[in-house]
């Protein structure tokens, strides 16, 4: 498949039609979907990769829309998860409700009140 002039392969079952899906995903550091590729530009914009990572090791990663927004981190006190986005530059339009939103997910998978700041 060629998206932009890059060429990308998937298998030959594998349907590529677009689905609706949550639209923000707070990923965890090292997650597959950005350290499984040598290029990365498909993900994370040029400006960002520095702010995605440090020294190689790959941050809490906010993912809107397929692309990578911010970072974000978790914090824990009785019972009480409070998750706190950091966007990059120019990615302030974050769509709060989404973040929110995938924050709660979270939570729930630990187990653990949002909190609601």
């Amino acid at each position: 498949m060629d998206i932009d002039g890059v060429e990308y392969f998937i298998g030959a079952s594998t349907s590529v039609e677009i689905k609706h899906l949550p639209a923000a995903y707070l990923l965890p550091p090292f997650d597959e979907y950005t350290v499984a590729y040598n290029d990365r530009s498909a993900v994370v914009a040029a400006d960002h990769r520095e702010l995605a990572s440090s020294g190689g090791v790959f941050r809490p990663i906010i993912v809107v829309d397929g692309q990578v927004v911010g970072t974000w981190k978790a914090a824990v006190k009785k019972g009480v998860l409070d998750v706190i986005p950091t966007p990059f530059a120019g990615q302030r339009h974050i769509e709060e409700n989404a973040v929110r939103a995938a924050a709660k997910r979270y939570a729930d998978f630990r187990g653990l009140l949002l909190s609601s700041r």
